[in-house]
């Protein structure tokens, strides 16, 4: 199905009203603004921030976590898991 089909769809059978949409609006925008004034950085952020992408661990992690994205099941997904993190500790070790 085609994403404008897909919205399309949900707009037909969509029961919020003009007030519900406003107040879940105005709640979004208050959240939004609170996380941006928080001076903790939150746990990805804090992610990154340890395993930089310009970094071989950081690049590692991401290529690991783009691959997951990927995976028909668990049972793959942790072969493959498996599989890079013996190579990351192979090479640690040599």
């Amino acid at each position: 199905m085609k994403e404008h089909q897909a919205l399309s769809n949900l707009i037909k059978i969509d029961k919020t009203s003009a007030n519900q949409r406003a107040v879940i609006s105005q709640k979004t925008s208050d959240l939004i603004t609170k996380l941006r004034q928080t001076k903790k950085p939150d746990l990805l952020s804090q992610f990154i921030a340890e395993y930089n992408l310009n970094t071989e661990e950081g690049l590692s992690l991401m290529t690991l976590a783009e691959s997951f994205l990927r995976v028909p099941d668990n049972k793959t997904r942790d072969k493959l898991f498996l599989d890079k993190i013996s190579k990351i500790i192979l090479s640690v070790k040599i």
